[in-house]
């Protein structure tokens, strides 16, 4: 078989007689143009998206520990004694899941048990915060910090529950 026969054997559609279409870069680069459009739509949803997921997750392991931490407190008379990051108090075992404690929160940095603290010269009895802990950063993301609050608090980070506390990062208020 010769070389031009070859090739035109490759490149023949399967209906005999017919040479086969190829896509032209003009027609490759609109397809690439559209899809690249579409991401860049899409993609600011999808973040949206995970941050409200995110937010919601926070605030729901917020409001189970300080239930658990409330009722800890109407059992015993007082709140558990403070904790050193990551670790659950004492007397949380059986109101908690261990690993909540233990786990990075889905914002990042731990959740931390407070007893007796100030925060940008607010004192207080009772608190749980989301401490950063070596390469486990809290995030610093303002607008989802914000969701949060607005979720189980007032929408305004300097003042209610749910504030920033030391280093900026957020600290739920239980009990002034």
């Amino acid at each position: 078989m010769n070389s031009a026969r070859c090739l035109q054997s490759r490149i023949t559609s399967p209906r005999p007689g017919r040479l086969a279409r190829a896509f032209t870069i003009i027609e490759v680069m609109v397809v690439v143009t559209i899809l690249g459009t579409l991401g860049s739509v899409s993609l600011p949803r999808v973040k949206k998206a995970a941050d409200s997921a995110r937010a919601s997750a926070v605030a729901n392991d917020l409001r189970i520990l300080a239930a658990a931490m409330s009722t800890i407190a109407q059992q015993t008379g007082a709140y558990p004694r403070d904790t050193a990051r990551s670790r659950m108090p004492r007397s949380a075992a059986g109101h908690t899941k261990g690993d909540v404690w233990s786990n990075p929160t889905p914002i990042g940095g731990y959740y931390n048990w407070e007893n007796g603290k100030d925060v940008q010269g607010t004192s207080y009895k009772a608190g749980i915060a989301i401490t950063s802990k070596r390469k486990q950063k809290v995030t610093k993301d303002r607008a989802l910090l914000l969701a949060i609050d607005r979720l189980i608090d007032d929408g305004r980070l300097q003042r209610g529950s749910f504030r920033l506390g030391a280093g900026n990062e957020p600290v739920f208020i239980i009990e002034f």
